[in-house]
């Protein structure tokens, strides 16, 4: 067998057996350059064959092994940044008369995607108006119940009622006064 040093090409002569079934390091005497040859037959990994290979080898595993955990972590984090927001999303419908309550400017933005709001937590239900005379004076009186619709006790608003005519001009307006009513 003829080996050749890979560093300074130096060839020299070595019988097959001094090599062994499993293959040997050896050493150019020229340069003093160590390298593995592997026997007759046998497929040479690079990883033997130059040491400075196998350091490589190495450092791209854990390059590979970084990249996938940085990959991975990156996942992670864009997922758990969608579910945030989707829950998020999910919280501002489902309490959006308490939103609505602490800012009051976002009433808008649920009418146009569709959702009514009540921040007061209260409608009124069953209006029925008449309109009778005291002698020459028109009388219009307005009756109704207000309901609370919220899920908790309410303190009732002053509420602001305008009088319109057929055209809906404003006639009359009042000043805000506290609903009266019975349970």
């Amino acid at each position: 067998m003829i080996l050749t040093c890979p560093n300074c090409e130096t060839q020299y002569f070595a019988d097959d057996s001094t090599i062994g079934e499993s293959g040997r390091t050896v050493k150019c005497a020229a340069c003093g350059h160590s390298w593995f040859v592997a026997p007759p037959g046998l497929e040479m990994d690079p990883a033997r064959t130059n040491p400075a290979a196998a350091h490589e080898i190495y450092r791209e595993r854990v390059r590979e092994q970084r990249r996938r955990k940085s990959r991975t972590a990156a996942l992670l984090s864009w997922i758990c940044t969608a579910v945030l927001f989707f829950a998020l999303g999910v919280a501002a419908i489902m309490f959006r008369n308490d939103v609505v309550k602490v800012f009051p400017r976002a009433a808008a933005a649920y009418k146009m995607a569709g959702f009514t709001v009540n921040r007061f937590g209260i409608e009124f239900a069953d209006i029925e108006r008449s309109r009778t005379f005291n002698d020459t004076i028109p009388v219009v009186t307005v009756s109704g119940r207000a309901v609370n619709v919220a899920r908790s006790t309410v303190d009732t608003p002053l509420v602001k009622v305008d009088l319109k005519d057929e055209r809906g001009r404003t006639v009359e307006k009042t000043a805000p006064h506290t609903v009266v009513g019975t349970s």
